[in-house]
């Protein structure tokens, strides 16, 4: 943005110094940059690769990594002290949150559910009996009210978990 910036102050007849000075940068980046767009045009302006520190996993470790936070997505340290005793590579846990990210993975909140518990034939009459109350109530013929009976702690027991977008971990309440 400031490479391009910098073109669009050039093509107005400013001076190299005073974008410079505009732009806050260097008076040679400027320069370079208004050179680089001479002779390369727009891909002058977009950056280089740039040399790096090397990976300290492998593909194949990553794959391993991520294979062992979907087994155990609600303690990543767990899974970093189980991944360094068997690879014996020293990573950190910004490395392994970074490399759950990488394939999707998102930190939120698990949903409690008790699906699995439930009779499914108790459960559609249920949502027959609740269809059968909410026509009853549009036509104005009862007065309709939910409360919740499943009672309340004051420690609240709210489990986060790495899950994939768009996908969601369902625990029995």
């Amino acid at each position: 943005r400031i490479r391009a910036h910098c073109i669009l102050l050039s093509a107005q007849n400013y001076k190299v110094q005073e974008i410079a000075e505009i732009c806050s940068v260097c008076r040679q980046s400027v320069s370079n940059t208004i050179h680089a767009w001479e002779s390369q045009g727009f891909s002058g302006l977009v950056d280089k690769p740039r040399s790096g520190r090397p990976k300290k996993l492998t593909p194949e470790q990553e794959k391993i990594l991520i294979d062992k936070v979907e087994q155990s997505p609600r303690s990543l340290k767990k899974v970093l002290s189980e991944f360094s005793k068997i690879h014996g590579v020293d990573i950190t846990l910004e490395t392994v949150k970074n490399s759950c990210k990488k394939v999707g993975l998102r930190w939120k909140r698990v949903r409690k559910s008790l699906k699995s518990k439930r009779n499914p034939e108790e459960y559609e009459r249920s949502k027959k009996l609740i269809n059968k109350l909410l026509n009853s109530y549009n036509a104005g013929k009862i007065e309709l009210l939910y409360f919740d009976e499943s009672g309340f702690n004051l420690v609240p027991n709210i489990p986060y978990a790495w899950q994939p977008t768009g996908k969601h971990i369902e625990i029995p309440s």
